[in-house]
């Protein structure tokens, strides 16, 4: 008897940790008031694995919630990353010299998504609406979204004013 290879199934627990993320996401923006949080944790990813992850479904758009944007910032003041573990109750492995905030957005509503390492290895993952979450995250938030939506796009006018259309002659 053979056991399947511990690659697949690295990558299948890594896969099931993710699923629960964007689960707990969809939840959250489905059935989330103000007051709520979401604090769990989730084992067999990184860091760098739920980043990929944000990315991946802001693209793919892999989630009933409807335009989909995830925009995300760090946070680098010593003060606010002590704030935030005080705050949530998290106790991170080491010392955190900075904190990844992920904005989710759809048409109603935002979400932020905070992952902190924690001491047993684990990723804490706390979500809640951006309305009840922290001060200075609300203003990193409207500083990303103020660099979106300033971020050299235009609006239909200067567009038509810049493309020249060719209008043809009307076929008898």
């Amino acid at each position: 008897m053979t056991l399947d290879n511990s690659t697949r199934i690295e990558e299948a627990h890594k896969q099931e940790a993710l699923s629960f993320i964007l689960h707990n996401i969809d939840q959250m923006y489905e059935y989330g008031v103000e007051s709520d949080i979401i604090s769990d944790e989730v084992s067999d990813v990184t860091l760098e694995d739920i980043d990929r992850y944000m990315n991946k479904i802001s693209v793919d758009q892999d989630s009933p919630i409807k335009l989909l944007t995830v925009n995300a910032t760090n946070i680098i003041d010593p003060v606010y990353t002590n704030d935030i573990v005080n705050d949530f109750q998290a106790y991170p492995l080491t010392p955190i010299s900075f904190q990844r905030v992920y904005f989710i957005e759809g048409g109603s509503f935002a979400i932020v998504m905070l992952p902190i390492v924690m001491a047993n290895g684990k990723i804490q993952i706390i979500l809640q609406p951006l309305e009840s979450s922290l001060s200075y995250i609300q203003n990193e938030y409207n500083k990303a979204t103020g660099k979106r939506s300033s971020g050299g796009r235009m609006s239909i006018e200067d567009l038509k004013k810049k493309i020249s259309f060719v209008k043809f002659p009307k076929q008898k």
